[in-house]
């Protein structure tokens, strides 16, 4: 699949389009449930979309993760020195620190 990605002029963009469409996925979604929580889409009742949106949310963390290793993996040498790729995944790294599990979060 690597070598795939290496050797062919359409597999990266691509495989870019799919991850911008995970990251819509996980993100689009919860604008849905954002819009309900302010009263703006009064026809949905809060729990039938925030169950409906988590499934999605997964469902684009998922497929954006998965072609997000797919890129790293495709280009080991030039992304690590990337100061943008630092950036981007401290964009990830902290948030996640922080989120409650159980009622804690990690840093705590």
């Amino acid at each position: 699949m690597v070598a795939a990605l290496q050797t062919h002029l359409w597999a990266y963009p691509a495989l870019e389009m799919v991850h911008i469409s995970g990251i819509a996925l996980l993100l689009g979604n919860l604008v849905l449930l954002e819009l309900q929580v302010f009263g703006l889409g009064a026809g949905l009742a809060v729990k039938d979309l925030a169950r409906l949106g988590l499934g999605l949310a997964l469902t684009g963390f998922t497929i954006a993760a998965a072609s997000g290793l797919l890129m790293f993996a495709s280009q080991p040498i030039e992304l690590p020195a990337s100061p943008t790729l630092s950036a981007d995944l401290a964009q990830r790294v902290v948030p996640a620190q922080s989120a409650p599990v159980d009622g804690k979060t990690l840093l705590a």
